[in-house]
């Protein structure tokens, strides 16, 4: 049996954490939450070996069937309860039947681009993945599958076409996806002309981005912008904000990309550029 931590949430008050397990037979993804953070030493919190060593304490932890555990402390000790929740995932509902699905562990990820953004390879074709590892991160991630949908059944050219679901274990159990693996810069100044353009055409699609900033859009070899990162966008069909506010979102939008392309505060900068 082994166990490898893929993801960390850790503070002075809880812990979140994703971890895989291997087994000669199978294997699948389990997810913990330490309620009280003192279970676990601060300054073994965050790294994989320390992490393992105190969760491997917890009751329960060799258990074979088990995916949600959640450790408590109270006044005789600490107290874990399996699979008192059930493993986070999308409803199937929002989702869309002719759309693949992948299982999480095929994918090979090549390089971190964002906080739980990868870039991946799928079947020999390099991709971008998105996956929300913590329950609380599903919101985020849902609107942003909805946003790619919509667009995939608009043929809009100026976002990464939606490619795949990712599933761990179950094809039921949606938590990411795979779209195109655009490959572009980041839009300077001088591109403003281009990127106005760009958005209005989202705009003009009934799309509120919400979340311009440089290192959201690309600029492809073909000289063509791209918009990446849908978690705060709003379809204005299906928004509750008013025809008269989303209007005036937008166009706070489009008179606020001038100041995002010249921005130096590096907010939304992908974590595999160097400098």
């Amino acid at each position: 049996m082994e166990d490898i931590v893929l993801d960390v949430e850790a503070s002075d008050i809880d812990c979140l954490y994703r971890i895989a397990r291997r087994t000669s037979s199978a294997r699948r993804v389990m997810y913990v939450t330490i309620c009280d953070a003192s279970i676990i030493p601060a300054e073994e919190r965050t790294e994989s070996g320390s992490i393992l060593k105190n969760l491997r304490k917890l009751a329960g932890w060799t258990d074979e069937t088990w995916h949600t555990m959640i450790a408590s402390r109270t006044t005789t000790g600490i107290r874990t309860e399996l699979d008192h929740t059930a493993p986070h995932a999308l409803s199937n509902e929002i989702l869309l039947p002719q759309v693949p699905r992948y299982d999480i562990f095929d994918v090979e990820i090549l390089a971190w681009s964002k906080h739980r953004t990868p870039r991946a390879r799928i079947g020999g074709q390099d991709v971008f993945m998105k996956i929300a590892p913590f329950s609380y991160q599903l919101p985020y991630l849902q609107q942003e599958v909805k946003m790619y949908q919509y667009l995939l059944g608009e043929e809009f050219p100026m976002a990464p076409e939606l490619l795949g679901y990712v599933y761990e274990e179950t094809a039921d159990r949606i938590i990411g996806f795979l779209c195109e693996g655009v490959k572009g810069r980041h839009p300077l100044a001088g591109d403003l002309n281009s990127c106005i353009n760009a958005l209005e055409r989202l705009h003009a699609k009934g799309v509120y981005h919400g979340d311009i900033n440089k290192y959201n859009m690309l600029i492809t070899p073909a000289n063509e912008v791209v918009f990446i990162d849908f978690e705060d966008s709003a379809i204005t069909a299906t928004s509750e904000w008013s025809d008269t506010e989303m209007a005036g979102l937008m166009q706070a939008e489009e008179h606020g990309l001038s100041d995002c392309l010249s921005d130096q505060s590096n907010r939304g900068r992908p974590l595999d550029m160097s400098g």
